[in-house]
């Protein structure tokens, strides 16, 4: 098949041609150029949402129509009018546009009106009937077409039949005037619709009723109004609103009812619209019906000093926070009154302390005395001693966990009479006729013991001593039992169990005395061996301190002394220790810790002492250690003395206790300072 060659003219018209969608076929017979396009239409305007048809021709020059001819529609705007393929024109918004028909290169263009559609019906709605005067509704105007399709956009005016009624602002919003029917108009494009809402008259006043209320804390009253119009005729029905002044005198609920929370005074408002009435109420405290006060009895020295927690309560037994209470004292010889609810002996005697508040009273018995010593015992951080009409007294501790923290002597609740008693770090016990009892803070149960309670299970002691969170006692056999923690070992049971019961201490053993440390024990047999358990011994049953020393007596800061007055002192060691000889002696009473600082009596009562001395320990008149014995500064003789972790105690030949070292434990209202000679403890003669 052979091609021939189109002249370059005649294939860029047939390029073009077939470009443009137009066919390569040569026009029929008769046919001819597009000379004219003629919309032929007498549609002028078109309603929004309305279609309309348009036509167009397309002609040649003498006027004839071509038939078959393709022709475009267009709109200026298709927001306003949009035209189809087949010149379907279809309104969408009032506006007015141009459409465009084109065909062979000629087009022609009709100016067409998208008009709105006209209201036909203006329904006005309301959310409520009725108005009062001087409240406001607001009313919604919905427009409409005849065939009730809403129609937006469309502007709405307002008006009322009497403005002495009600009034209406260009939104709609409704205020009620005066009492009556009030017609409200809406109108939009001459069309209008109305609603009649019934204006009915204000709140003119409130009137609460009680209008004057007393009431105590903690109870309640219901309040209730008369509201009325400004022609005094009563109305029902309407909304209050409550508020109380000062809510934290009193407080009241949305349904009228206050309730009394402290006393004072406060108004009670209650409104309702745009008027307001008032209710002045009172808040009296509830009455006192009773009084507690802690302690109920106590023993003070001369010039210590006790402080007193009272607590009120209600008829009901609640607690009352924040009642008034008065103190008195009788005689005023015996106690002075510093201030709040403490009290100061200042002569030795009985006394009483009332406490009163309303009606109510409750007295305290407080005994002042100016006790000699017959024992003390010096404690971790506090001492305890024993009076001559054997009366304990402790004091001293650390304020931040001893309870019962007072610098100067103070009486065991109750005023127990002891045979010893022996201060520890926590908890201090006493020992009367063999039965052993203790307070302060439970090691175990962490409960704090005011008053001495009896151990449960406990034999009939000789002896008695207390360590840091356990203690021990000697039965009447020589047999060891403890009790408390046992974490280090210290109960010398074999184990590390707990226990609130003394447990015996294995191995049998038979001793004449008990010297307890912070967490560990020593024992002293009848043939003068000692065995230790506990703590850095390195073991949990009585382990035998080696060497040929025979000993006569031991302190809890393993050291003790032989017959001939020689201090011996060991160092717990994983091998068993051995006791090395002390310097200076001999002595007839040793006394040591486990902090290292040891004190000895020697004939005639003179005091040494050596080993740590940072708090004063030593009472040579500083805080220097020192590792040879020390005369004690003041020229005392001692009858006996006690050494605890910083501090020492000593008794003279007139049953005077003098104390030195940390100035918590001293007895002394000095600051906590060292303490570096021997002071008199407070309140002795």
């Amino acid at each position: 098949m052979s091609l021939s060659i189109l002249p370059a003219a005649r294939l860029s018209a047939v390029l073009l041609l077939l470009s443009c969608g137009g066919s390569t076929e040569p026009e029929p017979p008769g046919s001819g150029s597009v000379a004219e396009v003629r919309i032929v239409s007498t549609v002028t305007s078109v309603m929004v949402g309305a279609t309309a048809q348009l036509t167009a021709k397309a002609l040649d020059s003498n006027g004839q129509e071509l038939e078959g001819r393709t022709v475009a529609w267009s709109s200026s705007n298709t927001a306003v009018i949009t035209v189809s393929t087949t010149g379907l024109v279809s309104a969408h918004q009032a506006g007015s546009v141009t459409v465009t028909a084109s065909s062979g290169g000629k087009s022609a263009t009709l100016g067409l009106v998208a008009s709105a559609v006209p209201v036909g019906k203006v329904v006005v709605t309301a959310p409520q009937d009725t108005t009062i005067a001087g409240m406001t509704v607001q009313l919604t105007a919905v427009t409409l077409s005849a065939a009730d399709a809403p129609l937006s956009g469309r502007a709405v005016t307002w008006a009322t039949a009497d403005p002495a009624i009600a009034t209406v602002s260009a939104t709609g919003i409704v205020s009620g005037v005066g009492p009556g029917p009030a017609i409200v108009t809406a109108t939009s494009e001459g069309v209008s619709g109305s609603f009649t809402l019934e204006v009915l008259p204000g709140v003119a006043s409130v009137t609460v009723v009680p209008d004057a209320v007393t009431i105590v804390e903690g109870e309640s009253v219901e309040l209730s109004v008369i509201l009325k119009d400004a022609s005094g005729d009563p109305l029902m029905g309407r909304p209050v609103t409550w508020k109380s002044e000062t809510p934290g005198v009193a407080s009241v609920s949305a349904e009228g009812v206050v309730t009394g929370i402290k006393a004072g005074a406060t108004q009670i408002t209650a409104r309702s619209e745009t008027a307001e009435g008032l209710a002045n109420f009172l808040v009296e405290p509830v009455p006192v019906a009773s009084i507690t006060v802690r302690p109920e009895e106590a023993t003070i020295v001369v010039g210590g000093s006790l402080t007193f927690s009272p607590s009120a309560f209600d008829a009901t037994g609640a607690l009352l926070e924040g009642r008034e209470i008065s103190l008195t004292v009788d005689p005023s010889g015996v106690l002075d009154l510093p201030g709040g609810f403490s009290v100061t002996g200042t002569g030795e005697g009985m006394a009483t302390a009332t406490f009163t508040s309303g009606g109510a009273a409750a007295e305290a018995t407080i005994r002042v005395a100016r006790p000699t010593y017959q024992s003390v015992d010096a404690g971790s951080v506090f001492t305890c001693g024993i009076g001559t009409d054997g009366i304990a007294l402790c004091w001293g501790g650390r304020p931040d966990f001893y309870s019962g923290f007072d610098r100067l002597p103070r009486g065991i609740a109750g005023d127990p009479q002891f045979d010893l008693v022996r201060a520890g770090t926590f908890f201090s016990c006493g020992l009367a006729g063999g039965a052993v009892s203790c307070w302060g803070l439970d090691p175990l149960t962490e409960e704090v013991r005011d008053q001495p309670e009896p151990i449960p299970g406990a034999p009939s002691f000789t002896t008695i001593d207390v360590g840091q969170e356990f203690a021990c006692g000697l039965a009447a056999n020589g047999s060891a039992h403890c009790w408390g923690f046992n974490y280090a070992g210290q109960l010398g049971d074999g184990g590390f169990t707990n226990s609130a019961m003394p447990v015996a201490v294995s191995g049998g053993h038979t001793f004449v005395e008990l010297a307890v440390g912070s967490l560990h024990v020593c024992g002293l047999t009848g043939t003068g061996e000692v065995y230790c358990w506990g703590g850095s011994t390195h073991s949990t049953t009585p382990r035998l301190v080696s060497g040929s020393v025979q000993f006569a007596s031991i302190t809890a800061g393993s050291c003790g002394l032989d017959a001939a007055g020689t201090a011996y002192c060991w160092d717990d060691t994983a091998t068993l220790p051995v006791p090395i000889a002390e310097v200076g002696g001999p002595f007839v009473t040793l006394t040591a810790s486990t902090h290292f600082n040891r004190c000895g009596l020697m004939a005639g009562g003179i005091a040494y002492c050596w080993g740590a001395g940072g708090q004063g320990e030593l009472g040579t008149g500083d805080a220097l250690s020192s590792p040879t014995p020390q005369p004690v500064a003041g020229g005392h003789t001692f009858l006996s003395i006690s050494t605890g972790v910083n501090h020492t105690c000593g008794i003279t030949h007139a049953n005077q206790l003098y104390c030195w070292g940390y100035g918590g434990a001293v007895g002394s209202p000095s600051p906590l300072e060292p303490v570096t000679v021997p002071t008199l403890v407070t309140g002795q003669p």
